[in-house]
């Protein structure tokens, strides 16, 4: 009867344990490619390939794959990234100096820059991170080490990315029958910059993270959401060119600006901001007269005296503002800039002459009474150029038109006439429509909690069209890194793991959590070169390459080896889950599907937005669990669309040995 009843199937199903390992196994010998003990390298499934001591990977000060190696599934028709400028400069892909550059040169980068892909070119490329902020510092450069050609990484990294859009898909982007991961570095501090302050001194647990995979940062824009999560507080210092602001930390910094007035030693005779190098040396007070007064000053325009900075310093601080004389003359577009300075009026009055206001000439103007032209501030008007007036709260659009205060913008592209030919003003009819045509149909989709059935209910506190507010402007953050955040890291113990970050199912409310695991200490050794191999396999169901694995369902492990040595297992994790972010591609250009290699991700740590000279003042997820780098010197990297056998991993650790000590 149970046999009828099962069907003639075996009522029990069976499951091998994979979370421990063993150093034998049984196969049958047809599965397994035979090592030859030749060193040779595993071109199979090779999908991309980057090697520091190969010329053709380096390029200026980035790094490219190498021509032969293309994934098989790979695509590019081409692309042009129109608004890269509002993703761009937040990784260092677009770089400025925040203190050398005018509000008007900004402005054209944020939003007039391109990025271009030309047609048919397959290689990944990742280019060196840096922070516009300068906030942290990023070194690394290529150097010689044992004889051959690598990348030296005292708290850089690279980045890239390998999806955008359908037109352009150069590496797979789930693991589907299986993918693995080579690295060939050496694990050494000798080579850190003890000046240098990097993300791994902000986040020390993140030091050593070599590789990461996902998106890059959360969604920039929330700031302009509606978003529900509480995320921490930070107040960066500023740092550029060597020379840092004191006093921006604590109490003198509101919201992340400069205090308007900062506290004045009551006995000083020092400049508060430091020394003479950031200062003129002909710095000027005005004359003493009836209305001297002791004390400090600002940038109240009836000030009695100003102190001028180098003209390279011009434009660096916050608010829009005219300098000008007592009776109204403009002398110079600056920025928010508070100066401070305490002397006697018997002091000043010793100072007067007729220098001029700059030290390096840029004019010769005459400044106050006791001089020959008391009325001529500017003789020339092409020394004086308004700048652009930034407001921090505008409202900016894409280059499709789409607000950066605006989420749940849905595009739909159709040329279903049902739609379009739809008896309105912007409605198609038979004598306007041309076959073969499409419309792009741009709505705004509501968030899944709003039901107007609830909310309609006619009893007391019930909505009307009236009263009724679209909650559209309503955003999830952290939904886009659930599956979506992944790295390996080698800690200062010389242990080996990874960290992965997915939804924490058992809290109460929506919140996220990171998976990792760590081998033993010790298994990498400090100073010695040594070939990381990393396979991520799939379990139960194999599906094909090209099949998207969207289910936290569906499973996969990940096998870690050491110079051919397999040295950690984890746990059954849900598969990744790589994907653009909730929100319109052309807010988010550059952004997901990114891969770091010799760091994690700098998240939202060195954001820039239209207001450009405010830093950062929360901690996101992303920065804060995967804001680190590898510390030493990196020679490759290998993506593999497939996992290698044993006997090929061996190979590959042959290879790149035989490759170090020749």
């Amino acid at each position: 009867m149970n046999h009828i009843f099962n069907h003639n199937r075996v009522p029990f199903l069976f499951r091998l344990d994979r979370s421990e390992y063993w150093d034998f196994f049984l196969a049958q010998e047809e599965m397994y490619f035979h090592a030859t003990g030749n060193g040779e390298l595993t071109e199979r499934c090779l999908s991309s390939y980057i090697d520091t001591s190969d010329e053709s990977c380096v390029r200026d000060e980035s790094l490219i794959g190498m021509q032969g190696y293309v994934w098989d599934d790979a695509v590019n028709n081409g692309i042009t990234l129109s608004n890269i400028g509002y993703t761009g400069v937040d990784n260092g892909l677009i770089t400025f100096k925040k203190d050398r550059i005018t509000n008007e040169e900004f402005i054209e980068l944020f939003t007039d820059s391109n990025y271009t892909v030309k047609s048919g070119d397959m290689r990944l490329k990742l280019f060196p991170v840096n922070g516009n902020n300068g906030i942290y510092d990023y070194p690394m450069s290529f150097t010689v080490e044992d004889e051959v050609n690598v990348s030296q990484m005292g708290g850089g990294f690279y980045q890239g990315f390998f999806k955008s859009g359908c037109d352009y898909h150069i590496l797979p982007a789930n693991i589907g029958t299986g993918i693995g991961l080579e690295f060939t570095f050496k694990k050494t501090d000798s080579v850190t910059d003890s000046d240098a302050y990097t993300l791994n001194d902000r986040y020390p647990e993140n030091k050593g993270t070599f590789f990461y995979i996902g998106t890059r940062a959360e969604n920039k824009w929330w700031v302009n959401y509606d978003v529900s999560e509480e995320f921490d507080n930070i107040y960066n210092e500023y740092f550029s060119d060597d020379y840092s602001v004191d006093g921006y930390l604590g109490e003198c910094l509101i919201d992340g600006y400069f205090a308007e007035n900062p506290p004045l030693e009551e006995e000083s005779d020092e400049l508060t901001y430091g020394d003479n190098e950031y200062f003129s040396d002909d710095y000027k007070s005005k004359p003493c007269g009836t209305n001297c007064q002791d004390g400090y000053v600002s940038n109240n325009n009836s000030s009695p005296y100003v102190i001028l900075t180098h003209p390279e310093f011009l434009n660096t601080y916050q608010e829009n503002s005219k300098w000008q004389t007592s009776n109204g003359g403009i002398w110079v577009e600056n920025q928010y800039f508070t100066m401070v300075r305490k002397r006697t009026c018997a002091d000043r009055k010793k100072r007067c002459d007729c220098n001029t206001y700059f030290s390096d000439g840029y004019m010769s103007i005459p400044y106050d009474s006791c001089c020959e032209y008391p009325n001529d501030y500017v003789s020339e008007p092409e020394f004086y150029k308004p700048d652009a007036i930034i407001d921090p709260n505008a409202d900016i659009t894409t280059v499709d038109g789409h607000s950066t205060h605006q989420p749940n913008i849905v595009e739909i592209r159709s040329d279903n006439k049902f739609l379009l030919f739809d008896r309105t003003c912007d409605g198609f009819t038979t004598d306007t429509w041309i076959d073969g045509s499409e419309a792009l149909i741009t709505d705004i989709r509501m968030p899944k909690d709003e039901n107007y059935f609830l909310l309609f209910h006619g009893g007391c506190g019930g909505m009307t069209t009236d009263t009724f507010k679209r909650q559209n402007k309503k955003y999830d953050v952290l939904n886009d890194v659930f599956r979506n955040a992944f790295a390996l890291q080698v800690k200062d113990d010389g242990s080996i793991g990874y960290k992965y970050m997915i939804q924490d199912c058992e809290s109460e409310e929506k919140a996220y959590k990171v998976e990792s695991e760590f081998s033993s200490d010790g298994i990498i050794k400090d100073d010695e070169w040594v070939t990381i191999n990393v396979q991520i396999k799939p379990l139960g169901k194999v599906y094909d390459k090209r099949t998207v694995l969207t289910s936290a369902t569906q499973k996969m492990q990940i096998y870690i080896y050491v110079n051919g040595k397999l040295i950690f297992v984890s746990k059954e994790l849900p598969t990744f889950n790589f994907r653009e972010l909730n929100d319109t591609p052309d807010k988010q250009e550059g952004v997901p599907f990114n891969i770091s290699v010799g760091g994690g991700t700098q998240g939202l740590s060195d954001v820039i937005y239209y207001d450009f000279r405010k830093t950062p003042n929360k901690v996101l997820p992303l920065e804060k669990e995967f804001g680190g780098s590898f510390i030493g010197y990196f020679k490759s990297f290998k993506l593999y669309d497939c996992n290698l056998t044993f006997s090929e991993i061996t190979e590959n650790a042959i290879y790149e040995k035989r490759f170090l000590t020749h």
